[in-house]
């Protein structure tokens, strides 16, 4: 899950993990700087190793490396558009941060100890490249499309109650299931391209089959891969005049930090903690060998501006070693799914 869920809130090569990482300006914007003539289109790490920036027109640059492992290189004169998207930073890279600085675009990025970027070359197709040492015994990361693990939920008949394992829904309730990201917003991308998009899709559209078996009315805020603003989804969840909202996503941290997994669920109001504490715990109890990583009061703005009891759920992290692996395993995700449903009818159930 990335930031944005907190709140409403020429081309240039890097030789490095064999990979593809995009990091691609979602539209053309207004210019930040009025006198810069160039703009900075899209970042990305090929499968080939080379990590491009594209610009408009070919780009002057200024290359500073210093001891330690950090380097600095200047895209002058040139543009940095509103809403240009970063991801987390090939794994050969402990730091890839992207920034303004007046006219110019200012990428910062730091080695691994033990390797060095090279100055920069100009190649035969005019683009500037450095070469990174490759790390030994490091996992794969692709995101190009192809190569997109494939996660297609089922809308089929819902199970029957008796196939389920769960309790009737002891009372009538409308249920608002929201999974995370969509279209043009994948969420997190982690180990082995599988994006944050697809497994909670998959989940979100199996948690609705079961709760539907047991006799609720469940509604969700999307059912495809399509991008859904944060305000629409409140609005959605408050004309249904929803019972609970449960927004469904995975975790993410850095690319390097493969060690970090675990569950967790959040909450705004005191109102809401019982659910999010009743689906934590159902989730413990299925996979009591995960990380317990707990339940938390945030200001995700899809549970701050819902007016019903609402938990944010988290599935575990796509760029953890262990969580990853689970995410990818059809059979984990209809686990998961059992799992938040039991706990949104242990809540109803009270």
């Amino acid at each position: 899950m990335n930031k944005r869920w907190l709140a409403r809130s020429a081309a240039v090569a890097i030789a490095c993990l064999p990979a593809l990482i995009s990091f691609e300006a979602l539209q053309a914007q207004p210019a930040i700087a009025q006198t810069a003539s160039n703009r900075l289109k899209s970042l990305e790490v090929t499968a080939e190793g080379q990590l491009l920036l594209r610009t408009d027109q070919p780009v002057q640059f200024d290359w500073r490396p210093d001891i330690g492992g950090n380097y600095q290189l200047s895209l002058l004169n040139t543009q940095l558009p509103l809403n240009f998207r970063t991801l987390p930073p090939p794994l050969t890279l402990l730091r890839l941060d992207v920034n303004r600085q007046g006219n110019d675009v200012v990428i910062n990025l730091r080695t691994r100890s033990g390797s060095r970027l090279e100055t920069p070359v100009i190649t035969p197709e005019g683009l500037l490249s450095l070469t990174l040492p490759k790390l030994a015994s490091v996992p794969t990361l692709s995101t190009a499309p192809p190569s997109f693990l494939s996660i297609t939920p089922s809308f089929g008949a819902a199970p029957q109650p008796a196939q389920t394992g769960l309790p009737p829904l002891s009372r009538p309730a409308v249920i608002v299931i929201d999974p995370g990201h969509g279209g043009r917003d994948p969420g997190a991308i982690g180990i082995g391209g599988i994006r944050e998009t697809d497994i909670v899709l998959d989940i979100s559209t199996q948690v609705t089959r079961l709760l539907q078996a047991q006799g609720a009315q469940v509604v969700m805020t999307r059912q495809d891969d399509r991008e859904v603003d944060l305000a629409p989804r409140v609005a959605i969840a408050q004309r249904a005049r929803a019972t609970v909202f449960v927004s469904i996503h995975a975790n993410a941290l850095s690319m390097s930090r493969p060690d970090v997994n675990g569950l967790e669920t959040y909450f705004f109001t005191a109102a809401s903690r019982p659910l999010a504490q009743a689906i934590q715990d159902r989730m413990m109890q299925s996979f009591p060998d995960m990380r317990n990583r707990g339940v938390k009061q945030a200001r995700f703005y899809v549970i701050r501006q819902t007016s019903m009891p609402s938990s944010l759920v988290e599935v575990g992290f796509v760029t953890g070693a262990q969580d990853a692996a689970r995410l990818a395993d059809p059979t984990f995700r209809s686990q998961m799914a059992q799992a938040i449903a039991a706990g949104i009818l242990d809540f109803l159930n009270r």
